[in-house]
């Protein structure tokens, strides 16, 4: 009995030595695990904070991008209120010409509606005494020829 005793010993050392290693073996394992996690949390840790200033370039870039934003709508608006205020002036100067031109017509109309009578007459006395300058033209020619005509056999 002392010998089936000293063989579990010995078969309960070896399996305690056996143990031993796969414990060894498991812990070196475990070990390694928790260095590749401890590596992988690292590299996490690493990306995070470069995503973090990223982050907060990028945060920084849409603020400028917003002020930046911000003044140029300030600076569309105050373009637009020029523009209405021209507009404004364009639409006020436009009525102006358009009072300018229909005082001018009026004008002109008028003008006409004076002038006209007076043609009218112009030519009313024209015609009357045209006929009349023209017999009186001949008259004098024809009159002229006889005292040339005269003078020259008085002459001769």
């Amino acid at each position: 009995m002392v010998l089936a005793l000293q063989i579990l010993g010995i078969i309960a050392l070896v399996s305690f030595v056996f143990l031993a290693f796969v414990a060894v073996s498991a812990l070196s394992q475990l070990k390694q695990t928790f260095e590749k996690v401890d590596m992988k949390l690292d590299l996490i840790t690493r990306e995070l904070i470069d995503f973090k200033s990223k982050s907060i370039l990028t945060l920084s870039s849409i603020d400028e991008l917003s002020n930046d934003f911000s003044v140029s709508l300030e600076g569309i608006n105050k373009i637009n209120e020029k523009i209405l205020i021209s507009l404004d002036g364009f639409d006020k100067m436009s009525y102006q010409i358009t009072s300018s031109v229909d005082a001018i017509h009026n004008t002109g109309k008028k003008i006409v509606d004076i002038v006209e009578p007076i043609e009218l007459v112009i030519e009313s006395v024209i015609g009357t005494f045209l006929p009349k300058i023209s017999a009186t033209g001949k008259f004098f020619k024809a009159l002229n020829k006889g005292f040339n005509t005269f003078s020259n056999k008085v002459k001769e």
